[in-house]
């Protein structure tokens, strides 16, 4: 579920960054889209990046502070928002042409989402690898014993010469004689 909202993010994130991104492309390469200039326009695409997109960052980030520490995510909300407040200070009050750095912040924002996003994802295949590996351990085993009482580990069993007896594997002991079954899986070591 957490991929799952995690990609729905990112793709919303990268919507809505990549007409900044060609906003700042276009004023390089001049490729004639002044349209994508307009910083009211820059900013109706930022502030969802910024404040819902990006909103993991300030709550992260205020619980890290007030635990008396910084993270990664006071440091993305401190840089994004710097970006972003001086843009909107630069659309409002600055004359002539503007210096706005909304895609700055909206793309930070976006590609740290991108590799929470890888993170999560290896985590989960990670997981998901350890539940399978430990699948393939037996559960319990039949041991054949000939004598009188056997103690393994905490676990105790009588013996009525001869018998077969399922215990777990855990409670194995050097020389027990185990039985074994066509298709059985045993995992051992020591």
């Amino acid at each position: 579920e957490e991929i799952k909202k995690l990609k729905y993010l990112l793709l919303v994130s990268v919507f809505l960054s990549f007409p900044l991104i060609m906003a700042m492309f276009s004023g390089m390469l001049g490729w004639g889209l002044d349209f994508l200039h307009d910083w009211r326009l820059q900013l109706v695409l930022a502030t969802p990046v910024q404040f819902l997109i990006g909103f993991r960052f300030y709550k992260n980030g205020w619980h890290s502070i007030k635990s008396g520490s910084a993270n990664m995510d006071v440091l993305v909300a401190m840089g994004t928002s710097a970006a972003y407040f001086f843009s909107l200070y630069n659309s409002l009050f600055q004359q002539g042409e503007k210096h706005l750095y909304f895609e700055a912040s909206a793309v930070i924002i976006t590609l740290i989402l991108f590799g929470k996003y890888l993170e999560t994802v290896a985590k989960g295949k990670t997981s998901e690898a350890l539940k399978r590996l430990m699948e393939l351990q037996a559960g319990s085993a039949t041991v054949i014993v000939n004598g009188n009482e056997v103690k393994t580990l905490s676990y105790t069993f009588e013996i009525i010469t001869p018998i077969h007896k399922t215990v777990w594997f855990s409670f194995l002991v050097l020389g027990l004689c185990i039985l074994a079954g066509i298709g059985m899986a045993f995992q051992l070591s020591g």
